[in-house]
């Protein structure tokens, strides 16, 4: 994980600090992150760190495709009825 990290900000050509500031996070955080000394990071930070150094995509090979939405499909199977007017 940490020679990840480290390839993926030099990759986007930004130090630590940047990282740090672009992030939010503390240029501690940023340390331990790339130690892999962090402990729990949240999945948000995770996400954000992924966005700051051009790599968010990345996680799209990691996670599985959705399956097709209930909602949209019953929606897609509902049939447009007409509106009677009473007088």
């Amino acid at each position: 994980m940490k020679e990840w990290v480290n390839l993926r900000h030099l990759y986007a050509a930004l130090t630590q600090k940047e990282v740090a500031e672009f992030t939010g996070l503390g240029l501690t955080t940023i340390l331990k992150f790339e130690n892999g000394t962090a402990g729990n990071l949240s999945l948000s930070t995770f996400l954000l760190l992924l966005k700051v150094v051009g790599q968010i995509d990345a996680i799209n090979g990691v996670l599985p495709e959705l399956p097709p939405s209930p909602y949209l499909m019953r929606k897609d199977e509902k049939k447009a009825q007409r509106i009677r007017h009473t007088k």
